[in-house]
């Protein structure tokens, strides 16, 4: 058995064990309070919850409160500048993209020319002569990242 499934195996003990005390994971549940059994509050006078008995269910009537015209027309003008931002900035990005378009489209010869030189480039930097010629080639019997020396020695 691995150590995870141990220690999950330990876990699942001590949340499933009767016999640990109920201050095991040294929290416990609040008791439920009795089901079906409306409570309703208020505050009295002296600022104390005071229960009231016998009451099955509440029902609230809250009429909302007019809207202002004038607060109602400067929304609808709020909304109408917004969209017409929103229009403004959505023709702005779709006028730089067709900028930028163009523009590639204007610089694709050169670019392409320009790859064409670098890949004969790396043509000739890929045969075997050494970019110097009183420097040896480097060996090619181990990667370029493992040291020269060989192997490191075994300790005892």
């Amino acid at each position: 058995m691995s150590t995870a499934d141990n220690i999950l195996d330990q876990i699942d003990t001590a949340l499933h064990d009767d016999a640990i005390g109920p201050d095991a994971m040294r929290c416990t549940p609040e008791p439920a309070g009795p089901r079906g059994k409306t409570i309703m509050a208020i505050t009295g006078a002296d600022g104390e919850w005071q229960e009231i008995n016998g009451v099955v269910t509440v029902d609230f009537h809250i009429d909302p409160p007019p809207i202002d015209p004038e607060f109602d027309r400067a929304w609808q003008e709020l909304h109408d500048h917004l969209a017409r931002v929103e229009a403004e900035r959505v023709r702005r990005a779709a006028a730089l993209l067709e900028g930028l378009v163009h523009a590639f489209q204007q610089m694709a010869p050169a670019i392409e020319a320009a790859n064409l030189g670098l890949t004969g480039l790396a043509e000739a930097v890929q045969d075997d002569q050494p970019a110097r010629p009183d420097q040896p080639l480097p060996r090619r019997d181990r990667p370029a990242w493992q040291t020269p020396y060989g192997p490191p020695r075994r300790r005892r």
